[in-house]
């Protein structure tokens, strides 16, 4: 096991579709949810209830952990990466639109109709982007051993 380099990690969160964002409840419980995530630029977008638990949690406290995962089916190779960052829903319409676009683009669906519907009402609209500030990550490769992220494809 040994630490991953940025490019390890900036090549895995190219491939990854899922992730799990942690939050802290205003009663400073951990909180996470699961979602399909797609990347903005520097930050991680996905699409959630603008009116849920991680919407409270963030309204109180914008500090989150996006954790994003790999293995293979006999569990022998793996990857875990940690983004912190902070969170927000975003109420742009031009970014409400490239967010629905690149999730679309992810899930192989046209997202369109829904997204004129948020950019009509955007304070009901759920792109929540994480603005990332540091990221780590670790893998099953030994020191000095390439990672091989082919095997997840």
């Amino acid at each position: 096991m040994r630490k991953m380099t940025q490019e390890e990690i900036n090549q895995a969160l190219k491939q990854g579709k899922w992730a799990t964002i942690c939050s802290i409840t205003p009663e400073k419980s951990p909180y996470a949810i699961e979602a399909t995530y797609f990347l903005c630029e520097e930050n991680i977008g996905f699409m959630i209830n603008p009116k849920g638990t991680t919407a409270a949690n963030v309204s109180v406290n914008p500090n989150v952990l996006v954790k994003i995962t790999f293995t293979n089916k006999n569990l022998s190779i793996w990857a875990g990466i940690s983004c912190f960052g902070t969170g927000s829903f975003i109420k742009d319409k031009e970014e409400i639109l490239q967010g629905w676009k690149k999730l679309g683009d992810i899930m192989q669906t046209d997202y369109s109709k829904i997204a004129e519907k948020f950019c009509i009402n955007p304070d009901r609209s759920p792109f929540f982007r994480v603005k990332i500030d540091s990221m780590t990550g670790r893998c099953s490769a030994k020191p000095g051993e390439s990672f091989d992220f082919k095997m997840f494809e």
